[in-house]
């Protein structure tokens, strides 16, 4: 008998055999019948033995009903499912926990000792799943798997790799932005700056947001403005509380380095003060990637400092 042909229970019966996550796989995809009858025991069978790797998969889909399937199997390393006789049901050579110092690689070690699911007793593998699921589904622009995998323990702030606000910004979804700034997600905490991705892709109404959540390291961003020349963008972010006084020394000085009047006349106004940037002579117009803050040495002019 043809194995489409075959009853639901002696299917699933032979299901139970396979030992190899990539047979049960490729079984699923044979018909629309197969699919429907084994979907749920496949990604049951992931998170079981897999760390509901799955989930990145499903995350970029946008597939809620399958990402709370996986949630709902994923079990605590005190229920640790691998121990005893079904150990054997795995293929070692398939398991994913011979790659799981590679995968935590990715993260901080700050990332996983502080995440409330290690608290819980998941494993660093579930953990970072969860890390890249996130990201993932930011990527994909899901903001409803976005919005369930934070609900399930995915953390807004990271310490290493890209941060979930960064990648949001850096794709363009404000919906995206607002919903990780409304979860914890804190535009200064990382090296790299959301704002001055925002403020270098035009994007007024991400800047807002950026700002209205906490954003205060503007320096750079108002440098990029000027580099650019960008008279509407720098008249923005100074109507929305970015401090020339305080933050606009480099974009004065390029303003200045560029001739460009306008520009110095409005950080002028709003009491840019006038300082020298030690910096290298030709990087004082060079744009700063992903606005990650360089320590540049001030000197104030008349206030004690050498003259020249």
């Amino acid at each position: 008998m043809h194995l489409a042909h075959l009853p639901n229970e002696t299917l699933l019966a032979i299901v139970s055999f396979l030992r190899r996550q990539r047979d049960l796989y490729a079984l699923v995809r044979t018909n629309r019948r197969l699919y429907y009858l084994l979907r749920d025991v496949l990604y049951d069978y992931n998170c079981r033995y897999y760390h509901a790797s799955a989930l990145i998969f499903v995350a970029i889909r946008g597939d809620l009903y399958l990402a709370g399937r996986l949630f709902d199997e994923l079990k605590p390393l005190n229920s640790d499912v691998n121990s005893g006789s079904d150990s054997e049901l795995i293929d070692s050579a398939e398991s994913p926990d011979s790659d799981d110092e590679d995968m935590v690689q990715m993260f901080s070690f700050a990332d996983i000792a502080r995440h409330p699911s290690r608290a819980a007793r998941y494993s660093t593998t579930d953990i970072v799943m969860n890390k890249k699921a996130l990201l993932a589904g930011i990527q994909a622009g899901q903001k409803d798997m976005v919005a369930l995998l934070l609900d399930h323990g995915a953390q807004p702030n990271f310490y290493r790799d890209v941060p979930p606000l960064f990648l949001a910004v850096q794709c363009g979804n404000e919906e995206l932005v607002e919903c990780l700034l409304s979860r914890g997600s804190e535009p200064d905490r990382n090296n790299s700056s959301p704002l001055y991705r925002a403020v270098a892709d035009g994007r007024k109404d991400i800047v807002l947001m950026l700002m209205q959540g906490g954003a205060a390291n503007v320096e750079s961003s108002l440098k990029l403005a000027a580099q650019r020349g960008d008279q509407s963008m720098m008249e923005f972010m100074l109507g929305h509380g970015a401090r020339a006084d305080l933050c606009g020394a480099a974009a004065h000085h390029v303003a200045l380095r560029k001739g460009d009047d306008d520009m110095v006349c409005l950080l002028k106004s709003k009491g840019a003060p006038a300082y020298y940037l030690w910096e290298p002579k030709d990087d004082w117009d060079e744009e700063e990637g992903d606005g990650a803050k360089r320590e540049l040495k001030l000197y104030g002019c008349g206030r004690g400092m050498p003259q020249f």
